[in-house]
């Protein structure tokens, strides 16, 4: 269930975005969201109007872009960017790889100790930030172990 659009508390159109405690129109919701510095959005951008309006689409469509991707489409100004969510959620699936897969050392390497106990570190600290779960490091773990025990 979406909340009710306010009117823009600049020039009274019809809202768009509600922003705190004011709502935006579709060219006042795109100039404060293009005032805001790029690296802020993190992938979380707002389609940000750069085009003309879209009637045909909806009231409050436009051609737009997203300030954090760079992806174009006509959609609702100011509604957030759908590429930028999976672009983070492939990230996620991303990071989550890369921390589960152990140190490519061979078993009988010297080195292989201290790279072992470095991931162990990678993992817990992935666990704690949210990108893995405990039971993910554990598997992971125990399947690095069964490669000494099979080898």
């Amino acid at each position: 269930m979406s909340a009710e659009l306010w009117p823009c508390s600049t020039c009274g159109a019809a809202g768009v975005l509600n922003l705190g405690t004011r709502g935006y129109c579709t060219t006042h919701a795109s100039e404060i969201l293009r005032s805001f510095d790029p690296s802020v959005w993190s992938l979380r951008g707002r389609w940000i109007q750069t085009g003309c309006l879209r009637p045909d689409h909806g009231p409050g469509y436009a051609e737009c872009e997203c300030p954090a991707c760079g992806a174009g489409a006509v959609v609702l100004v100011g509604s957030r960017c759908a590429y930028c969510e999976v672009i983070r959620e492939k990230l996620a699936v991303w990071q989550a790889s890369r921390v589960l897969t152990p140190p490519d050392c061979d078993i009988d390497d010297a080195r292989r100790p201290a790279a072992l106990e470095a991931w162990a570190e990678r993992m817990v600290t992935a666990a704690e930030a949210g990108i893995i779960t405990a039971s993910e490091a554990h598997r992971a773990w125990d399947r690095a172990l069964g490669e000494r025990h099979a080898a």
